[in-house]
C-alpha cells in the first residue's frame, strides 16, 4: 500500500454534513491500490462500556487517473466523535489515525481523529430540491426575442451573423414571458437571465444602475410580470449579478474620476495611486477586470459598499420575488464577501440557489457558507474534449467526471449546472463542425448526470456560432429554420429525466468501456432504480452483443447488437 496516498482531513473537504445528523467522511487512497476500508468510529465523551468502536464499510464512491475516494454517509448521534480508518491492502490491515499508521487500532483516545463537535445546521449545505431536479434555461435578453412591445427601429438585423460588441437586437423581458409556453413545452423550469440592469453594453456586465432595470428590456413591471406568469407555470428565476467590477458609468465610480481622492467614494474602488488617469484602456490606477479600466473593481471589504449590495439584493428579491443569484467573476472577489452575502440572501430566502461563476474546480466555494452551485466548467470541458474533439478517451471522460464527484460537496455536486456551452463559449454544434449527432451524444450526457443541465438559448433548435460574439447571434424563431426534430431529443430526454431520479443524483458506474473504438456503456443507480447509457462516439459501427433486445427509452425502439456511428442509448 502506498501510504503517502492516504489522504484524509478534518476540514470541510473530507469530514462535513449534509443535515444536523447526517455526516459525511471522504478517504483518499491511490487508484486500486486498496480492496476495502472501514470507518471505525465512537463517542468522544460516554465512557461506559457500551461505548465500543463501531465499523462502518466505506463506498469506493468515484474513481479517476490516480485516486479512489471512498466515502460514508451515516446518522450521527454523536456530540462528539472519535474515529479512525481501517484499510484493508495487501492481505493487510492498516489503521491510520490521527494522520499517523498503526498496526492496529490504538488503545489512546488522542490518537484518533476527532470532530471538534456536532455538526450544526447553519454549517451545512443544503439540498435545494428544485435545483437539483430541474433544467435550466440560459437567455440573453438582448437575443432572445423582441415581444410584441416593441417599439425601437433603430436595432441592428435580428439574423445578423456576427454581432458587434454595442450590437442591439431589441430583445426585452417582455418577448421572454411571451415565450413561456415554449419554454415549458420544452421541459425548462428554471431561467436563467444574464444581467438586466442598466448598462450601456448589450452584454450588461457593465453595469451603470443595479437598482435599475435596463430600458433596453423594459421596466421594472415588464420584470414584475416576467416573474409572476413562471412562478405561475412553476418556472423559477435566476438573475445574474457583478458585485466583483462596475462600469464605468456607475455613479460612485463617475464621482471618484471627477474629484479623485477627496471622493467621498474613494475607497469604493482598488486605486493603486492618485491621480486617476481617466483612459478605459490598459488602465494601471486602479483595478478593474482584466486590464479594461471601463470594468473598475469593487471594493467589496468596505462596510459601504456592502450597505449598497444589500439594498439591491433587497430591491430584487423582496420586490419582485425573484428566486436567486448567478454571480459573474466569483473567484476573484473575497470569500469573506460571499460569506456575508450568503447569509444575506438565506436570510431573505432560505432556499434562493447562488450559483458561482468559477471555471475550475469550484469546491473551495461549496462547503455550505458561500455558493450553493457553480458553473460547472470542468464538466463542459470533459464533454467536448471527448464528444467534440475526441482528445481524450471514454475512460478520460469518466475519470474526469469522478474528479468532480470525489472533490465536491455532495448536495453541491447534485446541484452543479452542467453546461456544454454558454454566452461566453463557442456553441457545442460548432465544435463539433455542424455534427448534429455528437451534439446529441453531448445532450444525452448531459441529462444523465448527476447535477442541473444548462441549456444555452437556441441549442435546443441546432442554433451555431463561434466564440463571442458569435455565440450571442438572435434566437431562431421561424420554424422552418428550426431542428425540430432536435427539439423533440431535447424534450424526451429532460422528461426521461424528471421521471427517473437515478439519472440525475444516481451512482454512475463504469460498466463497459472500449477506448480504442470511442465506445462506453455507463450506469446511474439509486433506490428507485437502474438506468444504462450507451455512447458510440465513432464514425465506426460498434458491435455490444448485451444490447440485442433491449428497448432504447428514448426512440421506444428495439436495440440490435450493432451501434451506429454517433449514436447513444438509454435503456434498463
Amino acid at each position: 500500500m502506498i501510504k503517502q496516498s492516504i489522504v484524509h482531513k478534518v476540514n470541510r473537504d473530507f469530514c462535513y454534513s449534509t443535515n444536523p445528523q447526517i455526516f459525511v467522511i471522504r478517504l483518499i487512497t491511490a487508484r486500486n491500490d486498496v480492496s476495502a476500508v472501514n470507518y471505525l468510529h465512537k463517542d468522544k465523551y460516554l465512557k461506559s462500556d457500551s461505548n465500543k468502536i463501531i465499523s462502518t464499510p466505506m463506498k469506493k464512491v468515484a474513481q479517476d487517473s490516480l485516486f479512489d475516494y471512498y466515502e460514508v454517509q451515516y446518522k450521527n448521534e454523536s456530540l462528539s466523535t472519535r474515529y479512525c480508518f481501517e484499510i484493508i491492502a495487501d492481505n493487510k490491515r492498516y489503521y491510520y489515525s490521527g494522520y499517523h499508521f498503526y498496526d492496529e487500532v490504538p488503545q489512546l483516545a488522542e490518537l484518533f481523529f476527532t470532530m471538534p463537535k456536532r455538526m450544526h445546521e447553519i454549517d451545512s449545505l443544503k439540498d435545494i430540491p428544485w435545483m437539483n431536479q430541474g433544467i435550466v434555461y440560459q437567455i440573453f435578453p438582448d437575443r432572445f426575442n423582441r415581444g410584441t412591445k416593441q417599439t425601437k427601429t433603430n436595432l441592428t438585423d435580428w439574423d445578423k451573423k456576427v454581432p458587434g460588441w454595442m450590437d442591439k437586437f431589441g430583445g426585452t423581458l417582455n418577448g421572454i414571458t411571451e415565450k413561456l409556453d415554449y419554454l415549458s413545452e420544452l421541459g425548462v423550469n428554471i431561467i436563467y437571465l444574464t444581467p438586466i440592469f442598466k448598462s450601456p453594453s448589450s452584454h450588461k456586465y457593465d453595469t451603470t444602475d443595479y437598482m435599475k432595470i435596463d430600458e433596453d428590456f423594459g421596466s421594472e413591471q415588464d420584470l414584475k410580470a416576467l416573474v409572476d406568469n413562471c412562478h405561475a407555470k412553476g418556472m423559477y428565476v435566476i438573475l445574474d449579478c457583478v458585485f466583483d467590477h462596475s462600469g464605468s458609468n456607475f455613479a460612485p465610480f463617475k464621482d471618484l474620476l471627477e474629484k479623485g481622492e477627496h471622493s467621498e467614494y474613494a475607497d469604493w474602488f482598488h486605486v493603486t495611486h492618485f491621480p486617476i488617469s481617466k483612459k478605459m484602456i490598459d488602465n494601471r490606477d486602479f483595478d478593474t477586470f482584466s486590464y479594461y479600466g471601463g470594468m473598475p473593481k469593487l471594493n467589496v471589504d468596505n462596510e459601504k459598499v456592502r450597505e449598497y449590495v444589500s439594498k439591491v439584493v433587497h430591491h430584487w428579491m423582496d420586490d419582485y420575488k425573484i428566486d436567486g443569484w448567478r454571480l459573474d467573476v466569483a473567484d476573484e472577489v473575497a470569500h469573506s464577501f460571499w460569506v456575508y452575502f450568503r447569509r444575506l440572501v438565506k436570510s431573505i430566502k432560505p432556499d434562493a440557489p447562488i450559483i458561482g461563476e468559477v471555471w475550475y474546480d469550484p469546491s473551495d466555494w461549496l462547503h455550505g457558507d458561500e455558493f450553493d452551485s457553480s458553473m460547472n466548467y470542468p464538466f463542459s470541458n470533459a464533454v467536448n474534449a471527448w464528444i467534440a474533439n475526441r482528445d481524450i478517451t471514454p475512460s478520460d471522460f469518466i475519470n474526469e467526471i469522478n474528479f468532480i464527484r470525489g472533490n465536491t460537496n455532495i448536495n453541491a455536486y447534485n446541484m452543479l449546472w452542467n453546461l456544454i456551452d454558454s454566452h461566453d463559449s463557442a456553441r457545442f454544434l460548432h465544435c463539433t463542425k455542424e455534427n448534429k449527432n455528437k451534439l446529441k451524444l453531448a445532450v444525452l450526457i448531459q441529462m444523465t448526470m448527476s447535477g442541473t443541465p444548462m441549456i444555452y438559448y437556441g441549442d435546443e433548435v441546432g442554433m451555431t456560432g463561434g466564440n463571442d460574439p458569435e455565440c450571442r447571434r438572435g434566437m431562431v424563431w421561424d420554424k422552418d429554420k428550426q431542428d425540430l426534430a432536435l427539439f423533440a431529443y431535447y424534450q424526451k430526454l429532460i422528461a426521461l429525466r424528471k421521471d427517473n431520479s437515478c439519472l440525475y443524483s444516481g451512482q454512475l458506474r463504469l460498466e463497459y468501456c472500449d477506448d480504442i473504438a470511442n465506445f462506453m456503456v455507463y450506469s446511474k443507480e439509486d433506490k428507485n432504480g437502474k438506468m444504462f447509457v450507451a455512447i458510440n462516439n465513432s464514425d465506426e459501427e460498434y458491435i455490444y452483443e448485451p444490447f440485442n433486445g433491449k428497448k432504447d427509452l428514448i426512440t421506444d425502439c428495439t436495440i440490435s447488437s450493432a451501434v451506429p456511428p454517433y449514436t447513444g442509448f438509454i435503456y434498463r
